[in-house]
This record gives C-alpha cells, sequence and structure tokens, in this order.
C-alpha cells in the first residue's frame, strides 16, 4: 500500500474523459438486468455483461 499524501485539491480530481473501470460496468449492468427481470441469475447476468463489453472493446480496437 503506497503512503502517498494529496496536498492539492485538484489532484483528487478524475479527468473529463474519466470512465469506470469495465468491472464497475459489469456489475452495474447485471444489476440492471436482474432488476428488470432480464435474467434471474446474477451471475449469469454479470458473464453476460462482461461478454457483451469484451465484444465492444474489440470492435472499438478493430474499428478505431
Amino acid at each position: 500500500m503506497s503512503n502517498i499524501i494529496f496536498t492539492h485539491k485538484e489532484n483528487m480530481e478524475l479527468p473529463l474523459d474519466y470512465e469506470p473501470c469495465m468491472d464497475y460496468q459489469a456489475k452495474a449492468m447485471a444489476d440492471d438486468m436482474v432488476r428488470t427481470g432480464e435474467c434471474l441469475n446474477w451471475d449469469h447476468a454479470y458473464e453476460s455483461s462482461w461478454d457483451w463489453l469484451e465484444s465492444q472493446l474489440g470492435w472499438e480496437k478493430k474499428n478505431g
């Protein structure tokens, strides 16, 4: 664990183009899929979300 101490407020601000990590997005998508009834099992919804996110990432890399 690092002992970094932030002394300026601007060091703690996220950049304007910040996106949450893919795991956060997959969990949020899974929560939504279970909440709406699209999936009954959260684990299945989570894996499905990861599959979709990875396919989108592959498409973005391929088509830039």
